[in-house]
């Protein structure tokens, strides 16, 4: 958990996490190091029921500046943490700690482009980015036409929340101001068309809201669609 000030002045917290993975490299451990990070401060404007984030007070969005330097500091602090591990010199950062990334543009694009395209903080290399979110349309639009340099497009994790469009609202009713589900969906498809790599959607369905037909439904057009 990392304390927000500006001005001299407390803001709020946010937080990060990361995960270490150990793979044996010619007989040597290493680690490889990924970064969960968030983009807004103490709670989220989308306010999913099931989410902690959502209930929480929102304080603002962090910029790309305070993003790197969360980044840059995780790293320090797991490095020191775990000064006999050998880390290798490459890593994953993700968008999904509290807050949605696609709200928070441009400083979501403008940190991942620059700890994509650098020559590493602290010796290490971000080679690979991920977006997380809850499925904003015009984020996506945005995310594809932004300039990224020579770096892939980042992933895309489409967290759906529900099968229709009343399931999603009821868990988080902002979600109908960022675009409805059929639409959402064919945004995914096309982002997925500027990508070397498919991408994912995931989640839970909520019965009391509605029918397990309508998973079976959806998956079925989504694979049909990616195919």
């Amino acid at each position: 958990v990392w304390q927000i000030n500006r001005a001299g002045k407390r803001i709020g917290a946010t937080e990060t996490v990361a995960i270490l993975t150990g793979h044996n490299d010619l007989g040597e451990l290493n680690y490889d190091l990924s970064i969960c990070i968030s983009t807004m401060i103490n709670g989220c404007t989308v306010k999913c029921a099931m989410c902690a984030s959502g209930q929480s007070d929102y304080k603002g969005n962090l910029i790309a500046n305070e993003i790197i330097d969360i980044y840059s500091l995780t790293v320090e602090t797991v490095k020191r943490e775990h000064s006999d591990y050998k880390f290798a010199t490459k890593g994953q950062i993700g968008f999904m700690g509290i807050g949605e990334p696609l709200l928070n543009i441009p400083a979501s694009f403008e940190a991942i482009k620059l700890l994509m395209d650098n020559s590493g903080i602290d010796d290490f290399k971000v080679l690979f980015g991920h977006i997380s979110t809850v499925g904003v349309v015009k984020g996506i639009e945005k995310l594809m036409t932004y300039d990224f340099g020579p770096q892939e497009l980042p992933a895309l994790t489409i967290s759906l929340l529900h099968t229709s469009d009343d399931g999603r609202a009821y868990l988080a009713p902002n979600t109908r101001k960022l675009g409805d589900l059929d639409t959402l969906l064919k945004q995914f498809n096309r982002y997925n068309e500027n990508r070397q790599f498919r991408d994912s959607i995931r989640w839970t369905p909520f019965y009391e809201v509605g029918k397990s037909g309508e998973v079976v439904e959806i998956t079925h057009a989504i694979c049909q669609a990616q195919n």
